[in-house]
């Protein structure tokens, strides 16, 4: 009798598949955060919109554990980054030869990203207020961001395109507040800046603070 062949499985497939259906998920999760709030959003509603079983959604783990990937996709426009070094974003700062040539990648970045995910920021932030859990994945987030910035600066220091009259606390801080989405939101929604208006803002704030004198 003929040996049976042993059915043999592609991984590298299902592996492709999983990570696409996470990546579903988390934008998902990222849209209706935005839109809805934190707390009105569930999790058979974010099943829905990325047209997966809600017990899907439930290996992914409890709906705070989205937030982390939701966050890529407000950053990034994308999930599942396994190094940030290597996003798009970064990539596109280091090819530059000058401070010039970098703040036009920041100001492009940060505008498209804080039009697209202001709404996602307020959201998580305001249920930090109510909810322990969500309060500790915020602070976790803003400790992360505030090494995100000086880790940028070191770098943009170490190529010489910075001031040298300021500590570079002082410039990560300063860095973190012009890009951030309450920013943003301070100038687009309240103070009527166009999408221009902010660009143009932006990209003097940064060249004003951060060149060398």
């Amino acid at each position: 009798m003929p040996e049976r062949k042993k059915r043999t499985y592609d991984n590298s497939r299902r592996s492709a598949q999983a990570r696409l259906t996470r990546a579903e998920v988390h934008r998902a999760a990222f849209r209706l955060f935005g839109e809805q709030g934190y707390a009105a959003t569930s999790l058979p509603q974010i099943a829905a919109a990325a047209g997966v079983s809600v017990e899907t959604v439930r290996k992914m783990g409890p709906k705070s554990g989205l937030l982390d990937g939701a966050r890529e996709v407000a950053v990034f426009d994308e999930s599942g980054v396994d190094e940030v070094l290597d996003t798009t974003f970064l990539r596109s700062v280091a090819a530059q030869e000058d401070l010039a040539g970098a703040v036009e990648v920041l100001v492009d970045f940060y505008a498209a990203s804080n039009q697209r995910a202001a709404a996602f920021w307020q959201a998580w932030r305001a249920a930090a207020a109510g909810d322990p859990v969500v309060a500790a994945a915020w602070e976790r987030e803003m400790a992360s961001a505030h090494g995100a910035f000086r880790t940028g600066i070191a770098y943009a220091a170490g190529r010489g395109w910075l001031r040298e009259d300021v500590s570079a606390e002082e410039l990560a801080a300063t860095l973190w507040v012009l890009a951030a989405s309450e920013t943003y939101t301070r100038l687009t929604v309240d103070a009527g800046f166009t999408d221009d208006d902010y660009r143009s803002w932006l990209r003097r704030m940064l060249l004003e603070q951060l060149a060398p004198r």
